[in-house]
């Protein structure tokens, strides 16, 4: 099998992982959510609100490294369990694409830079 064959084979076999709904990256924990016992992604209540808050401080205006402070005056440690949040978690957070709803497998077609982000979305 050539490098082309095998990577046509590779493509055709995450395509048919996405079809059949059994891809793990569909399933990758983030913050704010669990797996529930039929192995789905389920949100985690307790942790949707604070993802909630993250959002509408930077809907409001509010710079990460604001957003940060707040979470820590209120005692809310950081997804990988510190005591403080940093820049690039709230970052990661924001621009994640499950927490809007536009989460595409196989993404292909057109991008546009938000506004105020570097990141890309999809059309």
């Amino acid at each position: 099998m050539n490098m082309i064959q095998k990577s046509e084979a590779i493509k055709n076999g995450l395509r048919k992982r996405f079809q059949d709904s059994i891809s793990k990256l569909a399933k990758r924990m983030c913050y704010g959510y669990d797996i529930n016992p039929d192995d789905e992604l389920a949100v985690n209540p307790n942790e949707a609100k604070i993802v909630y808050w993250i959002f509408e401080q930077y809907l409001a205006g509010n710079s990460l490294r604001k957003i940060a402070a707040g979470l820590e005056r209120q005692g809310i440690p950081s997804p990988a369990v510190r005591p403080r949040w940093n820049r690039k978690a709230i970052d990661k957070l924001l621009s994640n694409e499950k927490y809007t709803d536009r989460v595409l497998l196989q993404k292909n077609g057109q991008h546009r830079r938000c506004p105020n982000r570097k990141q890309r979305y999809s059309l």
